[in-house]
C-alpha cells in the first residue's frame, strides 16, 4: 500500500486502521507516512537501505521465488506476518516468534520454588505434546506453540497435587505463580 501525499488530508484515520501498525503521522508535514521499501532506490536498481546496511544479512530483498530467498530461508518455511489479516503483504519472514506459555511453580507453605516438577502441555486438537522442566527458580517456558489453539497444561511433582488448566494461545501466556500443595 502506498500513501499518496498529495491526497492525504492528515486526518490520521489510517494509522489506527493499519493492521501492521506501521503508519505514522508526520506532524511537520501533516501527512501519514510509512516505509516505501525505498522505492526511489529500487527504481535506480539499488537495494532498499535496510537490506544494504544489515550487517547480518537478515533482510533479503529479491523477487518471490528468487534463489536468494531460498538460500536465506535455508530450508525454513516462509511465513506471512499475521496471515489472519488477509492483507496479501509482499514481505515474507522466516522464524517468526510463536506463542509461548510460562509460569513459576512454588510451594507456598515451604516458601520455596519447585524446580524438579514436570510441566507438560498437550494440544487438545492435534497430536502434540511438549514437556519441560522448570529452571532453578521454578520458572518454565514452553515455546513454539501454535496460535489460537487450546492446550492442557499439566504440572506434576511426586508428593504434590497435580495442577491442570486448559488455556488458549491467543498470544503469549503467563500463568503467573502456580502454587502446588502437598498431598
Amino acid at each position: 500500500m502506498w500513501i499518496d501525499a498529495a491526497r492525504c488530508t492528515g486526518c490520521g484515520l489510517c494509522a489506527p486502521a493499519c493492521p501492521y501498525d506501521v503508519i505514522f503521522m508526520n506532524e511537520g508535514l501533516n501527512i501519514a507516512q510509512k516505509c516505501t521499501g525505498c522505492a526511489h532506490r529500487v527504481d535506480e536498481g539499488l537495494r532498499p537501505r535496510c537490506a544494504e546496511v544489515c550487517p547480518h544479512e537478515a533482510i533479503v530483498f529479491a523477487d518471490e521465488g528468487a534463489p536468494a530467498i531460498a538460500a536465506a530461508a535455508a530450508g525454513r518455511p516462509l511465513e506471512i506476518f499475521h496471515p489472519e489479516f488477509q492483507a496479501a503483504p509482499r514481505v515474507v519472514w522466516t522464524g517468526l516468534p510463536k506463542p509461548w506459555i510460562t509460569g513459576a511453580i512454588v510451594d507456598r507453605k515451604a516458601d520455596e520454588m519447585i524446580k524438579d516438577a514436570s510441566v507438560t502441555v498437550v494440544d487438545l486438537f492435534a497430536a502434540g505434546t511438549h514437556t519441560v522442566q522448570p529452571d532453578a527458580f521454578g520458572t518454565f517456558w514452553v515455546r513454539n506453540l501454535d496460535k489460537d489453539r487450546k492446550y492442557r497444561v499439566e504440572v506434576r511433582k511426586p508428593g504434590y497435587k497435580d495442577f491442570l488448566a486448559v488455556v488458549t494461545t491467543e498470544g503469549d501466556l503467563d500463568l503467573g505463580t502456580i502454587a502446588l500443595e502437598k498431598r
